[in-house]
């Protein structure tokens, strides 16, 4: 996940303690694998950042110590495994059905390591200075998730609870995309945050208040179950959105140069 350790000496925004810091992927470099063109390179799309510009490597930043960054890194390298084998529906750790036409049931998640791993992700995305991240502001729970993911406390299900979607165009699914959102509400009250990564859609409904009971079977359960709808990247397509931003011409001419 790191490629540098700094030299000098500053505050990991994990543990708080003065440290070398590394060089952290805002999003682990593991979930790049499928957008890099045959030069190493892909090209991040906003409808805040205006210019287009390709990069080498995932954003980073330095924010956290090496003791940090590994423990997050057990975590997603665990949710980068359950991605890959819900994008094939196939897996020698999780038992995968599809049991509706659009609905694939999932068990034997590792219920801590999976939720850990989204909500470091959403964490460093509300605390990273970088601005194509600029929209991921998580106000007083920015600490609030800090504790938990620095503390090993059990969370329970209805405490930030995490809906999955898989992304399809045409019935076909990509992992080549990693996309952001602005934040949602639900019920005009409860705030949302979505990204997807692996062409996974990631909702997280950020509340450490019990949520309501009558969203159990569409959320992670503590037991490793979970529900996935497939969706369609087209819901996503309204005049200010990411994937409105695709069709543009400079964004067309950018991909024509990752290809030719």
């Amino acid at each position: 996940m790191t490629s540098y350790l700094r030299e000098e000496n500053m505050t990991c925004r994990l543990c708080l303690e003065t440290r070398p810091l590394c060089g952290s992927h805002i999003i682990s470099e593991c979930f790049y694998e499928k957008i890099y063109d045959d030069k190493h390179r892909f090209l991040p799309i906003s409808t805040e950042v205006e210019r287009l510009k390709f990069q080498q490597k995932g954003f980073r930043e330095d924010l956290l110590c090496r003791a940090c960054e590994s423990r997050l890194s057990e975590w997603e390298s665990t949710l980068k495994r359950d991605f890959v084998d819900i994008g094939k529906e196939q897996s020698n750790f999780l038992t995968i059905n599809r049991v509706h036409e659009e609905i694939i049931k999932v068990q034997n998640i590792n219920y801590d390591y999976f939720k850990r791993g989204i909500l470091s992700i959403l964490w460093r995305l509300s605390i990273t200075s970088h601005p194509f991240y600029s929209k991921y502001q998580l106000g007083p729970y920015e600490d609030k998730l800090r504790m938990i993911l620095k503390e090993d406390g059990h969370i329970p299900e209805l405490h930030y609870p995490i809906m999955i979607s898989k992304c399809k165009l045409d019935q076909q699914f990509f992992p080549d995309i990693i996309m952001g959102f602005p934040p949602g509400k639900i019920a005009k009250s409860r705030t949302v945050y979505r990204f997807i990564i692996w062409g996974i859609l990631v909702t997280v409904l950020v509340t450490d208040h019990a949520a309501s009971n009558d969203i159990e079977s569409i959320i992670l359960r503590e037991n490793g179950e979970l529900f996935i709808p497939d969706i369609q990247y087209t819901m996503f397509a309204h005049p200010q959105s990411v994937i409105k931003r695709i069709f543009d011409d400079d964004v067309r001419d950018m991909f024509a140069k990752m290809t030719s």
